[in-house]
This record gives C-alpha cells, sequence and structure tokens, in this order.
C-alpha cells in the first residue's frame, strides 16, 4: 500500500551541531520539531 500524500522522510547525515551554522542548526530543530508532532498525530500543513 502507498501513501500518496505523506511524504517519505529519508534519513540524513547530520554533522555535529558544533560544525554546523546557525541555519543548518535551524533546519534541524524544524525537521525535529515536525517529526514528533507527526508521530502524535499531527498534520503538518506547510513547512518554511
Amino acid at each position: 500500500m502507498s501513501k500518496s500524500n505523506e511524504t517519505q522522510q529519508q534519513p540524513t547525515e547530520t554533522k555535529p551541531i558544533a560544525e554546523m551554522t546557525a541555519a543548518e542548526v535551524a533546519m534541524e530543530g524544524r525537521k525535529l520539531a515536525a517529526s514528533y508532532l507527526e508521530k502524535r498525530s499531527y498534520f503538518i500543513l506547510e513547512r518554511n
């Protein structure tokens, strides 16, 4: 069965936070927050 309305997220290689730029840390934080909410049955309407 295919889930057409849901996107499949690929695991990403992340580097240590000390080596990340502020933008990269922010992006990882947004991904983490979205993942947390989706696991609790929330639907993400929009991402920035």
